[in-house]
């Protein structure tokens, strides 16, 4: 029992005995941090709540919207901190669809209220050396990188991606950067409107003057969010060569297998929340979720039952937490989790 006083809020909330006693789904655990907590509450406040909130800000819903509840074990812990508590850390659980212009969920809202001073996604494109000199900047997986540009603005690059451009912008050029992977923008406005370009391999190019935006291209799918500004696409392949105008809070996804695009209203934040240090959904499918595990974790996954690909998860975690992330799957749609280096295999518990 000594060894959990030195644990902090993340070290507690990644512990199996403490979600089981957040679930309620192991007596034995139930009654060990029941008694940890009467004993230590006057030393471990902050901690203990933080590990709820984060545990409690990681909703899973299925498909057909059913939930697992976690307010029983919210209030149980709030009924046992002191009353002040109650007013800095109240988190509620509240389904909200991305796409649809719904009130966010407050567990949505806390996770934003952290990282919505900052701006911008994008992603991004191999591009091959000409005879310039070109400035490239790579990240492994699990790593982000904060760049600075020659005309100030700037860009954080997220795991498992590469920036190139070149070493000096001609004053009389434009500003133009190769992407590949996935990174958030912040662009300057240049006194004579210089147009800034970020390039990818799908033949869908963003034109920008002064704004913040998300790009995601990977696996043959380019998916641009604009968080504030105003931005063109310019996308060219063999059966589309078309201009979109994109104003906030929009969303165009080009895939290069069909060669078509779609357009929808999203919430930006949830896109750029792995700036934060935060992975955040919103009724985000587990295939989904896979695919970002694989291209920013290097993971392979897979996954018995297709069926299981359809379930939704709404909540966030910290980005660095993985561990966590696959608790909360496995313990919120009962599912065995064998995870041996890089693969992770998903099944049904029996």
């Amino acid at each position: 029992m000594e060894k959990y006083r030195d644990y902090n809020a993340e070290d507690l909330a990644s512990l199996e005995s403490f979600q089981n006693w957040f679930f309620k789904s192991k007596e034995e655990d139930i009654s060990f941090w029941e008694d940890w907590i009467s004993k230590n509450r006057a030393t471990k406040e902050n901690e203990l709540t933080e590990a709820v909130v984060i545990l409690n800000t990681l909703q899973f819903t299925d498909h057909s919207g059913s939930a697992k509840s976690t307010s029983d074990s919210w209030e149980e812990l709030k009924n046992k901190l002191p009353s002040e508590v109650d007013q800095n850390h109240e988190i509620r659980p509240e389904e909200s669809v991305i796409g649809k212009q719904k009130p966010m969920n407050n567990s949505l809202y806390w996770s934003i209220a952290a990282c919505i001073s900052i701006m911008i996604i994008a992603v991004f494109v191999f591009r091959g050396f000409n005879d310039l000199k070109d400035v490239e900047h790579k990240t492994g997986y699990g790593e982000t990188k904060s760049i600075t540009l020659p005309d100030n603005s700037t860009i954080t690059l997220n795991s498992n991606s590469r920036l190139t451009y070149a070493e000096a912008w001609d004053e009389s050029e434009h500003r133009e950067v190769w992407l590949s992977g996935e990174a958030f923008f912040s662009i300057v406005h240049t006194p004579d409107d210089k147009k800034f370009f970020v390039h990818t391999n799908n033949g869908l190019n963003v034109e920008v003057i002064g704004t913040e935006f998300n790009v995601n291209d990977r696996k043959k799918r380019t998916r641009v969010v604009l968080n504030s500004g105003k931005i063109k696409l310019n996308i060219n392949n063999e059966r589309i060569e078309e201009q979109l105008i994109m104003k906030p809070g929009d969303l165009v996804e080009f895939k290069d297998t069909s060669k078509m695009y779609v357009k929808r209203i999203v919430n930006p934040e949830v896109y750029s929340s792995w700036k934060c240090k935060q992975l955040m959904f919103d009724n985000t499918t587990l295939e989904e979720v896979i695919v970002l595990l694989e291209d920013n974790y290097g993971l392979e996954v897979e996954v018995s039952d297709p069926a299981l690909l359809q379930k939704e998860v709404s909540g966030s975690v910290p980005s660095n937490n993985t561990n966590l992330l696959m608790e909360g799957l496995a313990e919120s749609f009962d599912l065995e989790i064998i995870w041996t280096k890089n693969h992770v295999k998903i099944t049904p518990r029996h």
